[in-house]
């Protein structure tokens, strides 16, 4: 009797923040202003890996502390690392999970793979929430959703605010996914991240294009598992980009110039002589951009008698460059944003752009931050998923 008394008197003094399971309703948390359900989703993942890890310091994952490392004006990032945990990003539609089998199928793998959950969310009526488990029995995926008006703690999918009458038409709407690549919650011993190269393969999603038999290229400021490894591979390989410095950087934060997207640009789409005298007061032969710069006008990406190369390019301008290179398409889906009017005259680019999983909202997703300038990284991701199928090594 004794032993029992002093077991009980041991349990109950244990700290609150060992919870009992991931399912404990401390560890779900509902989000306290609007538009950060990446975010809070993104906490509670995090604080279940943080449990199954054994880290008994869970609780003081929050979303103030995570929002130092995570969280840009824009909105959550695509990429980060908390408490010795990556997290990246991965948009379905453009690696070819599209439809709702090949959703279902890879979010199942996912779950397989990640007891913690993965994030989900929908661009269409920006909402997120944390995709936590998988009842085979009765075919019910659960998730926790992060909304002010739901009920906190685990859910069956179906009942959550993301975007879909049931829950079929809430995974065929998921179009993008925040999940963690690698990494041991600090406190709980260390490994080495998992590549997220090799998680791709295993799950029959698209690799990078490169030539057959050819290993990612070895830049140091490009893991594995960061969300722009894809496209820089890609680009590389495909010698629409090269590294800078030495060789062993690719420079994935630096701005990227109107000069060097039009020279990306003009490289992914073969290269063409152009033909046009120089109409460019601002571009002389000796650029490197000299070819690009005509070809731009030439086929009327450009206009005018100035170029402004060296003027960051923006984001509006970028997918404005990708819907003229493809003929300027008509997007099924007209996207609207609360920055973008929509009797703009590149509204229809960022709605083909969007509608292509080539370029998406940000932050909570109903701006588009037309006037942000494109980093390095941005532009030749961009260039992937408007490009990568028809291109193949």
């Amino acid at each position: 009797m004794s032993f029992v008394l002093a077991l009980v008197l041991l349990l109950g003094s244990l700290p609150a923040a060992a919870a009992v399971s991931i399912t404990d309703g401390d560890v779900f948390l509902t989000q306290q202003t609007n538009y950060t359900c990446t975010l809070v989703s993104s906490v509670m993942m995090l604080r279940r890996k943080a449990i199954l890890d054994g880290d008994a310091a869970w609780s003081d994952i929050t979303e103030p502390a995570v929002r130092t490392r995570a969280w840009s004006g824009a909105g959550l990032l695509w990429n980060f690392t908390y408490n010795g945990l990556s997290v990246t990003t991965r948009h379905l539609d453009s690696n070819g999970i599209r439809g709702l089998e090949a959703k279902r199928a890879y979010l199942l793998d996912m779950l397989a793979q990640h007891p913690e959950g993965v994030v989900i969310y929908n661009h269409d009526r920006p909402h997120a929430v944390l995709l936590t488990d998988y009842d085979s029995e009765t075919d019910t995926f659960y998730c926790a959703d992060p909304g002010k008006r739901t009920n906190p703690g685990r859910t069956p999918l179906s009942a959550a605010t993301i975007s879909g009458s049931s829950q079929e038409g809430k995974l065929n709407g998921i179009h993008q996914i925040w999940y963690i690549s690698g990494g041991t919650s600090a406190g709980a011993g260390t490994m080495e991240p998992a590549p997220l190269a090799d998680e791709d393969t295993a799950l029959s999603a698209a690799p990078a294009n490169l030539p057959e038999g050819e290993a990612p290229f070895p830049f140091t400021d490009v893991p594995d598992w960061a969300w722009f490894a894809e496209g820089v591979n890609w680009a590389v390989a495909q010698g629409v980009a090269s590294g800078t410095e030495d060789g062993t950087l690719f420079s994935p934060d630096a701005p990227c110039s109107i000069g060097q997207a039009l020279t990306f640009l003009w490289r992914a789409s073969g290269q063409p002589e152009p033909t046009a005298a120089n109409p460019f007061t601002d571009v002389s032969e000796d650029q490197f951009y000299y070819k690009p710069a005509l070809w731009a006008y030439e086929t009327g990406l450009a206009s005018g008698d100035t170029l402004q190369p060296d003027a960051p390019c923006t984001r509006r301008l970028m997918v404005t460059y990708l819907w003229q290179a493809c003929g300027m398409p008509q997007a099924e889906t007209q996207f609207t944003f609360s920055d973008i009017s929509p009797w703009l005259d590149y509204a229809p680019a960022v709605s083909w752009a969007v509608d292509m999983d080539i370029a998406a909202g940000t932050g909570d997703g109903s701006s588009f931050s037309p006037d942000e300038a494109c980093s390095r990284a941005q532009v030749v991701t961009f260039l992937y998923r408007a490009f990568a199928g028809q291109t193949e090594a």
